[in-house]
């Protein structure tokens, strides 16, 4: 993952950079001397027509080869159903933890958890990284440096391709998240959404749209109460090929946000969890049995 680097709103122009070195971006502003504008400005990379055409991010592009099969079949009565029991393990342990936690708190509640909720739960990050190690992610690599809370309330991270994304938040930052209101019943994922303070949205109504972008607002206002809000601007999964357009509810309070660029480099397998696409136990098992996953 690569976290992008923030310049204030109203702090001045950038440092002048290095050409090693990535431009700093006045995300709150977007611009370089700190002079607000009315709305957030956002450039866009070039893309050449030919490749835009042949690209299609909601594809599945990792069927099973004959490599694959034969990994797949050995992995199935080796590795894979330890790592699945163990992480079955992890898993119970988190939703106890987070059980426990949330004890006399409503489904939907608007207010912060108070600081012994939150300690309880200080064990979540590390059994989300526990759960990302079993499944075969021994080394993730990072760039940049996180901002705190006080200078980017809002993290914007792309591309968004399935439940991996938010074990590896989980064990970064523990932000809340913006998330349908589908996973609100999920099991164990809808309890562990409501443990991170998430966010629900209904797509079907505009009204709770609406109520969403008023609390990623106030959140963002208050960031001393809340953690980070996690918005995955794109609103669905791809398979990473290209980004899909950016819907605009992290950018409506107009503060800072800090960008993430998420990169899978993978080999064999790619984990896209799509909607037409195969299923998410198909995904997982192959997941599984892969003996390193990118």
């Amino acid at each position: 993952s690569t976290w992008g680097v923030l310049s204030m709103a109203g702090k001045g122009p950038a440092p002048a950079q290095s050409p090693a070195r990535p431009p700093r971006l006045d995300t709150a502003s977007g611009s370089t001397d700190g002079a607000p504008l009315a709305t957030p400005l956002i450039r866009t990379p070039v893309v050449d027509a030919p490749l835009a055409a042949n690209v299609n991010p909601f594809l599945f592009d990792t069927p099973m080869s004959s490599y694959e099969r034969v990994k797949v079949v050995l992995a199935s009565v080796t590795i894979a159903p330890i790592r699945l029991v163990l992480l079955l393990v992890v898993l119970i342990l988190m939703y106890i933890i987070a059980k426990i936690a949330l004890i006399g708190v409503a489904r939907s509640h608007t207010v912060p958890l108070s600081p012994l909720r939150v300690r309880l739960m200080a064990p979540l990050p590390w059994l989300s990284r526990l759960a990302l190690f079993i499944c075969g992610y021994y080394w993730i690599t990072e760039r940049g440096v996180r901002a705190p809370a006080r200078e980017a309330p809002i993290i914007v991270a792309a591309s968004h391709t399935g439940p991996i994304e938010g074990f590896y938040f989980m064990a970064r930052c523990m932000p809340a998240v913006l998330s349908t209101d589908e996973n609100r019943n999920t099991p164990l994922l809808g309890l562990l959404l409501r443990a991170a303070q998430t966010i629900f949205v209904d797509r079907k109504t505009p009204t709770p749209r609406h109520e969403a972008l008023e609390h990623i607002r106030e959140r963002a206002e208050h960031p001393d109460a809340w953690p980070q809000t996690l918005v995955f601007p794109e609103g669905l999964c791809t398979n990473r090929k290209a980004l899909v357009t950016f819907k605009k509810g992290a950018f409506v309070p107009q503060v800072p946000v800090q960008p993430v660029a998420l990169a899978y480099p993978y080999r064999h397998f790619n984990f896209c969890s799509l909607a037409t696409g195969p299923s998410t136990g198909y995904l997982i098992w192959r997941c599984l049995c892969q003996l390193v996953n990118y």
